[in-house]
């Protein structure tokens, strides 16, 4: 990958918004004096590193991605290294329920039939009047 200005503002946007990104990179290229370039060289990383630490910006996913620090301090890389995979245990194809817990379906349905139905409640014989409103405009 190269080393130029869109890989400038990718590293920013690591941390802040897309026009964020490219104000920052205007400002730092600004004041180490350089300009926008396809590939930069690896002291001009450090000079723009430098700079942007120095307008504020303070993230390791942003010196992780330019591949600088400010000051010349080591990249610290934010994303944790990737653990092995444990063993996988090998897990029963399907647990089974002991019988004395499994009902018949004849048991079942016997069950159901059993139940009481539910009581019907007679409908309200008259319903409420509405309520008035108060404290309208006269």
């Amino acid at each position: 990958m190269s080393t130029g200005y869109s890989h400038v503002l990718a590293s920013l946007e690591k941390r802040y918004d897309h026009l964020s990104a490219r104000v920052l990179a205007q400002g730092a290229l600004a004041t180490a004096g350089l300009k926008q370039a396809k590939k930069y060289s690896g002291d001009e990383i450090a000079l723009l590193a430098n700079h942007l630490g120095a307008s504020g910006v303070s993230d390791d996913r942003v010196w992780d991605a330019l591949g600088a620090a400010p000051d010349g301090s080591p990249v610290v890389s934010a994303a944790p290294a990737p653990a092995e995979a444990p063993a996988a245990e090998e897990k029963p194809a399907a647990e089974e329920k002991p019988a004395a817990e499994e009902k018949p379906a004849a048991e079942e349905k016997a069950a159901e039939e059993k139940k009481p139905a539910a009581e019907k409640k007679p409908a309200a014989e008259k319903k409420k009047p509405a309520a008035k409103k108060k404290g309208g405009k006269k």
